[in-house]
């Protein structure tokens, strides 16, 4: 099982896990941080089919026997918009999908290098 583990409330990890399992992979989300939901993350997800989304589960302890992968840092930098919901120019909605997106994207592409068996 590949566990994609973030440290900013599961929605990173569980964007990537959404995209292995719907690749038939087994694969969980965890973060090390208290759960922040993010709702670019389900859109971002159905926009490409995924409806079904791997919930992220917060973990305190070792992950062991798994394949551990941390997002945010090589060799998948992906990211999400972590600035204020509103600046001097707007709403800050198209920053949110517009990182979701490109965080997606890069998830794909790192999970098509690589020789992963369900």
């Amino acid at each position: 099982m590949i566990v994609f583990v973030d440290r900013v409330g599961g929605a990173l990890a569980s964007l990537a896990a959404s995209i292995a399992a719907s690749r038939g992979l087994a694969a969980r989300a965890v973060t090390r941080e208290p759960l922040r939901q993010r709702t670019e993350v389900r859109e971002a997800l159905a926009e490409i089919g995924i409806a079904s989304v791997v919930d992220a589960q917060q973990l305190a302890e070792p992950i062991v026997g798994d394949d551990e992968v941390e997002l945010g840092r090589a060799p998948l930098d992906v990211s999400l918009y972590d600035g204020p919901p509103i600046t001097a120019f707007g709403d800050t909605g198209l920053e949110r999908i517009a990182l979701a997106r490109i965080s997606r994207d890069k998830i794909e592409r790192w999970l098509e290098t690589r020789d992963l068996k369900a």
